[in-house]
């Protein structure tokens, strides 16, 4: 698809596909909220569902268990439905039970690759950046491969600075590791707060936060049409981020109920064919010695790998590369004046 042929994209009235920070005090009713998004499935980083009913959840053992037997399975599947060999998935939702301790399982996981116990002991502590880096590929595979994904975290009263005074406040912020709150905040629509209040007739009752008093972090996409706060109850929850989603359509003059079911981060993405590919660079390279020009394949091998690499010796790790490479090789045939037949 060509970046000038895309159409303007509006938001379905719906929960799915759509992400969500949920964070609170402890047994306020997270979890509880969470597993009542449609079709969900907990992967435990904590074992906070023993109170639940009828929830489908699986402990998770450490970073490396994770990857291989949540993460890629639930994408495969994902995929598998998003490109038609399936016709309905296991699970529409996602929920990272607790991000806190999923953080520190990856954190764990970068230290053990590097044979050190703490991230300061690396080369010029390039850890810290392969945590983030670790950490955000296996969420945004979560998110490409079409999942509503919500992530749970505990609240803890912090001293923080505030980003436009520079002064000092105490504030409620989820317990997780800064630099997992940067890259979490930044992914979901909305972060919203659970609290225990009492109110004017000293009753105590359950409450979801979706704009912030400035005492604790809280806010969304839809913000100008959403409530301070309901009752922690899924259908307050859900009724009120579906009206806002609407009335935000309304204001912008668009039909929300003709939009199309779209995966945003599926849609940037390309389910790289590692065999497939390297068949076509041999292919290739066959026509080009032919026509005696391997000139531009091995020119071309300089340039992106390096002086004396070969595309050859790529792994199934650089796909990406290699589907780079054979879209520069294409076009460099096109601009020798040859005619490559693609089979």
């Amino acid at each position: 698809m060509s970046i000038f042929d895309v159409e303007e994209y509006i938001a379905r009235p719906t929960l799915q596909g759509t992400t969500a920070l949920i964070y609170g005090e402890r047994k306020v009713g997270k979890t509880s909220l969470a597993v009542q998004y449609p079709k969900s499935f907990i992967i435990g980083f904590e074992v906070g569902w023993h109170g639940l009913n009828k929830v489908k959840a699986v402990p998770v053992k450490d970073w490396a268990d994770f990857k291989k037997n949540f993460v890629k399975p639930i994408v495969k599947q994902g995929q598998a439905f998003l490109t038609g060999k399936l016709k309905e998935k296991a699970y529409e939702t996602v929920i990272i039970d607790t991000t806190d301790i999923a953080w520190d399982y990856c954190y764990n996981y970068i230290c053990s690759q590097e044979g050190v116990t703490h991230l300061d002991y690396t080369e010029n502590k390039r850890g810290y950046k392969m945590v983030k880096q670790e950490f955000l590929k296996q969420v945004f595979a979560l998110l490409g491969a079409g999942y509503t994904v919500v992530f749970t975290s505990h609240a803890e009263e912090k001293e923080v600075v505030n980003s436009i005074t520079g002064v000092k406040e105490k504030k409620i912020v989820p317990t997780m590791d800064k630099n997992a709150f940067k890259i979490i905040g930044g992914v979901v629509d909305a972060i919203v707060y659970c609290a225990n209040v009492t109110d004017a007739e000293g009753e105590v009752r359950r409450v979801a936060y979706f704009r912030t008093n400035g005492k604790f972090e809280a806010g969304s996409r839809w913000g100008e049409f959403l409530p301070n706060a309901v009752d922690l109850t899924f259908d307050s929850y859900q009724s009120a981020i579906i009206e806002a989603i609407r009335k935000t359509a309304e204001k912008d003059g668009v039909d929300c109920d003709k939009a199309v079911s779209e995966n945003l981060y599926q849609a940037s993405q390309e389910f790289y064919d590692y065999d497939k590919m390297m068949e076509e660079i041999t292919n290739i390279g066959t026509f080009l010695m032919d026509k005696e020009r391997l000139d531009i394949m091995n020119d071309l091998s300089d340039e992106i790998l390096g002086v004396g690499n070969k595309i050859s010796q790529c792994t199934k790790l650089q796909v990406e590369i290699i589907s780079n490479y054979l879209d520069e090789l294409k076009e460099k045939i096109e601009d020798a004046g040859l005619e490559y037949e693609e089979e």
